[in-house]
């Protein structure tokens, strides 16, 4: 197999026609679309983060979060989160907390809520971080209440065994016998 082929091309598509694997006698790429420029952006927010350089990263935050429009709701949330996490990162407590301010105002969330909390400490406000306490116990779960306490390696089996277990358990204790643990 020859580039060319490799490349895609056949002999009979080069034959008629110029070799450009490159596609440049197309001209310039066509420019981003909004779906795609806003996800760059988050993108470099996001390497920046991870490169410590947190300035930029608010920067790039920002830029995304201008063009993304307010009905999407969950990604302008996830970015706001970002910002104030980079704003942590470099001492900017006050922005922080307005940030992780409006997410408990727009969609309240445990990350955010420990976060804002944490951000009340490091200035010193307890009146403060008392009421974003109180937010933060206001998030729910999320959590399906019959799994709750269920162990994800406990099998089903091991669940009857063990509510069998505790129903003659209780039944031997109402006759007022001893029970065996085993």
């Amino acid at each position: 197999m020859t580039a060319v082929h490799a490349a895609g091309y056949t002999k009979a598509a080069v034959r008629g026609s110029t070799f450009d694997p490159l596609g440049q006698a197309r001209g310039p790429a066509p420019p981003l679309e909004m779906k795609n420029s806003d996800r760059l952006k988050v993108n470099m927010g996001n390497i920046y983060l991870k490169q410590r350089n947190y300035s930029k990263a608010i920067k790039f935050y920002r830029m995304a979060l201008d063009q993304i429009p307010s009905v999407h709701k969950e990604m302008r949330i996830k970015i706001m989160q970002n910002i104030g996490v980079a704003f942590i990162k470099t001492g900017q407590y006050f922005d922080a907390i307005s940030s992780f301010e409006h997410i408990m105002s727009m969609s309240p969330n445990l990350k955010a809520g420990f976060n804002l909390i944490i951000c009340y400490f490091a200035i010193g406000n307890s009146e403060q971080m008392k009421k974003a306490f109180q937010k933060l116990i206001a998030v729910p779960l999320e959590v399906d209440y019959d799994d709750k306490y269920i162990s994800p390696n406990v099998s089903s089996n091991d669940i009857n065994y063990e509510q069998n277990k505790l129903c003659l358990c209780m039944v031997n204790q109402e006759k007022g016998e001893e029970t065996l643990n085993t």
